[in-house]
């Protein structure tokens, strides 16, 4: 029942993000930037293509010739749309919360109970470390698949035409078919990123909300640190060093003006070992570790 609810909750967290994105395709993207209604609306209004000195304007060729102003959008175009400038253009910013909601939820349940007591009874602590970490890196391609889906959902309405995209550097647009792949990755290498730090808020916080809540700090402390601290001060005022987009974290489809993505994803895999030796140092204590729990577990009872 309890794994049901798991379900439940990821499923209506990946069904409202779906959702969201078709609708602005439908009902804003489509009308707007591929159909052109209010352009075709004009120029059937004001009859400007017929006037001599329009007549060689792009869109006024095309209209004079179908009747209409149709602009073919590849599916990258239509993705990236969606991603970055819909609604769904603040899960950058949710992405942590999300993915705290459901990480967090499935350790706090077992950490409130008295399963993580009788674990360490009869099982080596270190397997039950290894547990936390299973579970809550079980999360990690939770956000990759949903934006996978959309992807493949842009490819459909597309018509199977992929590229055209616009504003990116040539060392991106070079990828070719690998484009998405490469933005995939990002996701999945700051999904990791996410999660390092939910096991480690519930190694400081024993408490579903409140550990949800301190998650997102810690997400917004470590993008302080990088963009502000690190990009801004040390490289920027004190070397001289202009950094792009190279320390941005809230934005994980920030490729756009990348120069060298191996710089890009080296500085977010060395961000992500020293999360992983953070918590690992955070755990190291079997002592205090059982202490923690035993502390959450009185409260809970108190409260009940």
């Amino acid at each position: 029942m309890r794994k049901i609810k798991d379900n439940l909750l990821q499923g209506i967290i990946f069904g409202v993000i779906i959702s969201i994105g078709i609708g602005y395709f439908f009902f804003e993207y489509k009308p707007n930037f591929i159909d052109n209604v209010y352009l075709n609306e004009r120029l059937e209004r004001t009859k400007e293509c017929f006037l001599e000195e329009y007549k060689n304007i792009d869109y006024c060729r095309e209209y004079l010739k179908n009747g209409k102003v149709v602009s073919n959008k590849g599916a990258l175009d239509i993705f990236f749309s969606l991603v970055e400038y819909s609604p769904l253009g603040y899960l950058n910013m949710l992405a942590p919360f999300i993915l705290g909601i459901v990480s967090i939820k499935k350790i706090s349940k077992i950490l409130n109970s008295r399963i993580a007591k009788y674990y360490l009874i009869r099982e080596r602590y270190k397997r039950f470390v290894v547990e936390i970490y299973n579970s809550i890196m079980k999360s990690v391609f939770y956000l990759p698949f949903i934006y996978l889906i959309l992807y493949l959902f842009c490819v459909i309405v597309s018509h199977g035409n992929i590229y055209g995209i616009e504003g990116f550097d040539p060392n991106i647009l070079a990828l070719g078919d690998n484009l998405i792949i490469v933005y995939l990755f990002n996701v999945f290498l700051m999904s990791i990123i996410y999660l390092l730090i939910s096991v480690i808020t519930v190694r400081i916080v024993n408490n579903y909300y409140i550990g949800i809540i301190l998650n997102y700090l810690l997400y917004f402390v470590l993008d302080i640190l990088m963009e502000i601290y690190l990009k801004g001060i040390v490289l920027y005022l004190s070397l001289g060093i202009d950094t792009k987009g190279y320390f941005l974290f809230f934005n994980v489809f920030n490729l756009r003006s990348i120069p060298n993505l191996y710089i890009y994803f080296g500085i977010r895999i060395v961000v992500a070992i020293i999360l992983f030796i953070i918590s690992i140092l955070l755990y190291k204590n079997k002592e205090s570790y059982v202490k923690y729990l035993e502390k959450g577990s009185s409260l809970n009872e108190n409260r009940a």
